[in-house]
């Protein structure tokens, strides 16, 4: 049997959760090359505020990053991409702009080089859910899986799927 790392399943999971109501784009092409990128590209024809909580501030073009424990949010890495993934989104699907497209980070972890670099520019939404402002024109959120709260629907559980430590422990058991 294969095994899979966490970010195959995160897009097997994320796959499994968004295609009931959106366009899932696990393999998006960035630029002419071989190579995909590591995120999740969600398209959304009509508003899905019905089918979530937490991921409510979608608009159409959705991109998603998923950061594990084993492959934890690094700085000088990790803040380039976002630009790249943004404009090679932008450049590629002729439907996408800067007024409906959002990027999120879904992290198992706190980026905590990341909260301190922009600690004036983070508005907390909702537990474990925040807004960047100022990286780039387009929305950047961060979803910390360890933080988010609520009733355990299919949207909580995707997410806590990917939580650590006690956390994950609470998640288990309450499945």
């Amino acid at each position: 049997v294969k095994e899979i790392g966490f970010d195959e399943s995160f897009k097997i999971l994320a796959k499994h959760f968004f295609s009931e109501f959106s366009k899932v784009i696990t393999d998006f092409e960035i630029i002419k090359l071989p190579k995909k990128t590591d995120v999740l590209v969600i398209e959304t024809e009509k508003p899905i505020k019905k089918y979530v909580r937490i991921f409510a501030y979608f608009k159409k073009f959705n991109i998603i990053e998923f950061k594990s424990v084993q492959n934890p949010f690094r700085i000088e890495e990790d803040l380039p991409k976002i630009l790249i993934y943004i404009g090679g989104l932008l450049l590629n699907e002729k439907a996408a702009n800067l007024e409906n497209t959002t990027f999120t980070l879904l992290s198992s972890r706190r980026p905590e080089k990341l909260f301190k670099i922009y600690e004036n520019s983070i508005q907390k939404v909702k537990n474990g859910v925040y807004l960047i402002q100022g990286i780039v024109q387009v929305p950047v959120y961060i979803v910390l899986s360890n933080e988010v709260e609520g009733v355990l629907d299919k949207e909580l559980a995707f997410i806590k799927e990917f939580s650590t430590g006690k956390e994950r422990t609470r998640f288990i058991e309450k499945i």
